[in-house]
Parts: structure tokens; C-alpha cells; sequence
């Protein structure tokens, strides 16, 4: 007599954990990026002036283009300021707020580009 085989059982596979997502990035609202773009000639200068944290400006000589600076004002810091300056190129700016969006932006492809708020 013969008996009939058992099935071999079969076990659940387990589903891998669910993991949550990451919460969002929280941007304080006084983050602002300056971005400057545009073309650098071979032996040409390209000298940008912002605005810091702290309302003063900064220079950053002989720079890469693109070029982008992140900065979170201080409470009481209004001014918001990107000048770019080449010899021979063509340059333009733009300020971005934390959202993302466009504050002001200049695209005069000049050889100085000028973003105040």
C-alpha cells in the first residue's frame, strides 16, 4: 500500500520590513542660495561680492563657473546680494530662496551681473 505523499508544507515568506520614508528636509526659510553662471574665458577673472549671514559682504576671487553659495541670514539681515564681475566673459545670477524659487535673477550675459533684493 502506498500512502500518499504529504505536500511539502509550504512556508510564508516574510515580507521585507517596511521602512518610512526620511522626513523632509527642513530649510529655515532664511536659507538663500546665490548662483552665478555663464562662460570664463582662458586667463580671465571672474570675481563675485555677496551678501553673508551677517548683512557684509564677502569676495571669492578668480572663481569657477558655474558657482553657487548656500547662506542662512541672521534674524535681522534684510539684504540679499550677488555681483559677479569677469574681464572677458559672459555672466549671469540669480538669488533662489529656501523653497527653491526665483527671487530675482539677471540674465544680462554681460561681463557683470547684478542680483539685489
Amino acid at each position: 500500500m502506498t500512502t500518499p505523499s504529504a505536500a511539502p508544507a509550504q512556508t510564508p515568506t516574510a515580507a521585507p520590513p517596511t521602512t518610512a520614508a526620511p522626513p523632509p528636509i527642513a530649510l529655515n526659510p532664511r536659507t538663500v542660495v546665490y548662483t552665478v553662471t555663464g562662460t570664463k574665458q582662458l586667463l580671465d577673472l571672474v570675481n563675485i561680492v555677496y551678501t553673508d549671514a551677517r548683512g557684509y559682504p564677502q569676495t571669492e576671487f578668480n572663481v569657477s563657473l558655474p558657482w553657487s553659495k548656500v547662506i542662512m541670514l541672521n534674524p535681522g539681515v534684510q539684504t540679499q546680494s550677488v555681483v559677479a564681475t569677469s574681464i572677458y566673459g559672459r555672466l549671469n545670477c540669480s538669488i533662489l530662496n529656501a523653497e527653491g524659487q526665483t527671487v530675482v535673477a539677471s540674465a544680462s550675459n554681460t561681463i557683470m551681473a547684478t542680483c539685489t533684493r
